[in-house]
């Protein structure tokens, strides 16, 4: 496949993006191997071919987490996102490529995305409708709570059940100071704990 050949069909930004994998869960670089012209207009005068995204705009966890699924895990991905490093709402989509172009430590995946300058209600609705009954009872449960704290375990607590899992919890980040803390946690089992250091100080 022309990657080049393949971004300009796409009337949006689009690209071709690589993730190196380095094993089980485990990413290493994620370069912009192809962008179309509109892609390449957003970025601005420093896009070249084959760079880091990381160059470009301000490395998050989040999106390269996203990256990794959609391009090892082949999971067609959507996110509506705030992206405050640039003052705008991200609409974008992760599709996968055919395994036959993987390489023993690259895998790809184009990436296509549009920006608009506020939240809009329709894009953010985007949900299934097996989830949407339950994120709303949860939005309105946060908003009438009188003691955050409460609210926060309920939260949690309510997502535990809902997803089957051991664990559900709430950790704050500090990015600047590279400190984190957990905020809460909820266990399957309630004689279960995990020994976190608390180092908020």
């Amino acid at each position: 496949m022309d990657f080049q050949e393949f971004v300009d069909s796409y009337s949006m930004a689009a690209a071709v993006l690589s993730v190196e994998k380095l094993g089980e869960e485990h990413w290493g670089e994620i370069r912009i191997v192809k962008a179309n012209a509109m892609y390449k207009k957003i970025m601005g005068s420093n896009y070249k071919d084959g760079m880091r995204y990381d160059e470009l705009v301000q490395k998050e966890a989040n999106f390269e987490d996203f990256c990794y699924r959609c391009a090892v895990k082949k999971l067609h991905l959507h996110a509506y996102v705030d992206t405050k490093s640039m003052g705008v709402w991200t609409d974008g989509t992760y599709i996968p490529l055919s395994s036959e172009f993987d390489t023993d430590k690259l895998s790809y995946f184009v990436f296509f995305f549009e920006f608009t300058k506020t939240p809009e209600a329709e894009r953010l609705s985007d949900m299934s409708m097996e989830a949407a009954p339950f994120i709303i009872q949860t939005c309105i449960n946060l908003r009438k709570a009188e003691n955050f704290i409460e609210a926060m375990n309920t939260a949690i607590a309510d997502i535990q059940i809902k997803t089957d899992s051991f664990c559900s919890a709430i950790f704050m980040i500090d990015t600047e100071k590279q400190k984190y803390a957990p905020l809460c946690a909820k266990y399957r089992n309630d004689e279960a704990t995990i020994e976190l250091p608390a180092i908020f100080n």
